[in-house]
């Protein structure tokens, strides 16, 4: 064999080597970049160890974790269970890790390996199971999205010995053992989830994880309350049924609208979630429906959630009457589709606006909504929010006053499964007719790469490594000068 032969045949071995070491790095071998948290007990209190490396930078740290008192969503720490956002306790442990986090801007092929160990007796949850990335624990995501997702995101550690875990309609419910605290809870998170999947369609942080906690854990944590951290939502409910209810419904939403690709301020997020949250059970379960309508109704004074549920209740009705046609919730779904981050609700009135002009109805919009807005304070809720679903829909009577039930327009109910083949060109002149709303060209939000990454379902998306493409291609072409070599030779 000559020396060229030799040489050739070494260059191939070494290319079909980098070859596999690519290939099996891309389905599923130890990225470079990784971050091991191990959580232990130390006497009353839980010890935390992390340590890893991102892009070259190692750190190891230890530390005490600790609740918070001072924000709702870093109180729930207690030997049985711990509810908190992963950069909490990060943060809390390894502060310098926490900058270099938020100072990441990673590729969409970047990817991280995330391990979570803890005790024996303990079972570990989080926001990234049920995604395709992994699961007790261990995951293995896109980079980007632990850094615009999941690292403000929940993870669960829950004592074996005091809590179960069930898995419901998709989602894990942690409670506490021999102690179903409510069905309907269960059944108001899997409606709300199934709507808001239905009408604008997956989130990166739709809830995968339901905490119940009895009134005796966490007691910096108020009974009757609940909120939402996007895959993980937890509930300490009180006596209160229709509560209960009306919180889990509506923190789901905020998986989509507030902590999900949709974002800004409280005129816009929390309205939203109060009227969506509604319009799901009122699809879903007319139960469970008028529970959380009645608690709507019992909490309205001084309640500026109220006030918001009536304001966006109130579009909704004038944009069917108008229009025929539900035009809140599509504007609202453009935005969710723009991924904006920083919309009010005056970005929604314009998307509103852009959608009525199309239709034509622009003049009648106007009419309806300043004759309801004028006089939102004398409609109910029942009678704004009864409005969007009825075969006929009727004019609006103000309390006080007899409600009539000519008939002013025959419209159908919306069906929220049909695809209009006009959206994306709506979404396109709406774009064009913005002025000073500048939040709504904000597409870069990063959640858009890990669709491109792994589909809806979980399962990574057929995508190109040009590392492997380089590979082959070379080991091709050494082939070919191999053999091409040799018949010269003879």
């Amino acid at each position: 064999m000559s020396r060229l032969t030799r040489i050739t045949l070494i260059l191939a071995a070494l290319a079909s080597l980098f070859v596999l070491a690519s290939s099996s790095l891309s389905e599923g071998g130890k990225p470079s970049n990784y971050l091991f948290l191990e959580f232990s007990r130390a006497n009353h209190s839980w010890l935390v160890s992390i340590n890893g490396s991102i892009y070259g930078n190692s750190f190891r740290c230890k530390g005490i974790l600790s609740p918070n008192p001072y924000f709702r969503e870093t109180r729930a720490v207690s030997q049985d269970l711990i509810v908190l956002p992963l950069y909490y306790v990060v943060d809390n442990v390894c502060p310098r890790l926490t900058y270099l986090i938020a100072t990441l801007s990673p590729g969409t092929s970047d990817r991280i390996l995330i391990g979570i160990e803890v005790p024996e007796n303990y079972t570990v949850l989080s926001s990234m199971d049920r995604r395709g990335y992994g699961a007790n624990g261990s995951y293995i995501l896109p980079l980007q999205g632990l850094v615009s997702d999941y690292i403000y995101d929940g993870v669960v550690i829950a004592s074996k010995n005091k809590y179960g875990v069930e898995s419901l309609g998709g989602v894990f419910v942690v409670e506490p053992l021999g102690k179903a605290i409510g069905s309907d809870i269960i059944n108001a998170l899997i409606c709300a989830k199934e709507y808001m999947s239905e009408v604008f369609g997956p989130s990166n942080r739709s809830p995968v994880v339901l905490v119940l906690v009895p009134p005796s854990e966490h007691p910096l944590v108020l009974t009757g309350t609940g909120y939402s951290l996007g895959g993980v939502v937890y509930i300490k409910p009180g006596n209160d049924r229709s509560a209960a209810v009306h919180i889990v419904s509506h923190e789901v939403v905020h998986s989509w609208i507030g902590k999900g690709q949709l974002r800004g301020d409280p005129s816009l997020t929390e309205g939203a979630a109060e009227l969506l949250s509604l319009l799901a059970l009122r699809q879903c379960n007319a139960t469970l429906y008028k529970l959380s309508l009645s608690y709507e109704e019992a909490a309205k004074t001084l309640n500026p959630y109220y006030v918001w549920l009536k304001l966006h209740a109130s579009l909704r009705a004038a944009s069917l009457l108008a229009c025929n046609k539900d035009i809140y919730t599509e504007a609202l779904k453009l935005l969710y589709d723009e991924g904006a981050k920083d919309a009010s609700i005056l970005d929604l009135l314009e998307g509103m606006r852009g959608i009525a002009d199309e239709m034509n109805c622009t003049k009648a919009l106007e009419k309806e909504m300043g004759r309801i807005l004028l006089y939102s304070d004398q409609y109910s809720l029942s009678s704004l929010i009864g409005q969007t679903q009825a075969k006929h829909i009727v004019a609006l009577g103000r309390q006080g006053e007899s409600t009539t039930t000519t008939t002013i327009r025959t419209t159908t109910s919306v069906s929220y499964e049909e695809k209009s083949l006009a959206r994306t060109s709506r979404a396109k002149n709406v774009k064009k007719q913005k002025h000073s709303c500048t939040s709504l060209l904000n597409n870069s939000y990063a959640g858009i790469g890990i669709r491109r990454e792994y589909n809806d379902s979980g399962k990574r998306a057929t995508s190109v490594d040009w590392g492997i493409v380089l590979g082959v291609a070379v080991v091709v072409a050494l082939v070919l000068f191999y053999y091409k070599y040799a018949n010269n030779r003879k």
